[in-house]
């Protein structure tokens, strides 16, 4: 059984680093339904970014940050996730962490005001047109 998984985890590598994104994500999730690997946690949340898949993105960068030693970057794209996903109050507490470890970021300082603003934005009645 662990030959097998580590068939999935060599091809699933091997489907990453080709850029096939979504190919990669299935055979990640194959083997991390079988056992827990690091890179493998790593490299499925990154496929999930990259294919435009954010519920899946924050479903694994949460993982991925409970990891050892987390990479500062992660939690942006956690935060990214979360405010696709419409979930503006944790990606304000993830936007904050990354900003505490991260200063000189503005674009995540934007980020992090329009978590604000979102609210009233979405107050907004869609029915309204602007005439030009």
């Amino acid at each position: 059984m662990q030959g097998c998984v580590s068939v999935h985890l060599r091809t699933a590598n091997e489907y990453y680093e080709q850029f096939a994104y979504a190919s990669a994500a299935k055979e990640y999730e194959y083997v991390l339904g079988k056992r827990t690997d690091r890179e493998a946690i790593i490299n499925v949340a990154d496929c999930y970014r990259q294919i435009g898949n954010p519920v899946k993105t924050e479903f694994w960068y949460q993982r991925a940050l409970k990891l050892p030693n987390p990479k500062v970057e992660w939690g942006l794209f956690y935060a990214e996730a979360l405010m696709k996903n419409g979930n503006y109050e944790m990606a304000k507490q993830s936007l904050a962490n990354y900003i505490n470890l991260n200063k000189t970021d503005f674009r995540a300082q934007r980020m992090l005001e329009s978590c604000d603003s979102i609210e009233d934005f979405l107050k907004i009645p869609r029915c309204i047109q602007f005439q030009f």
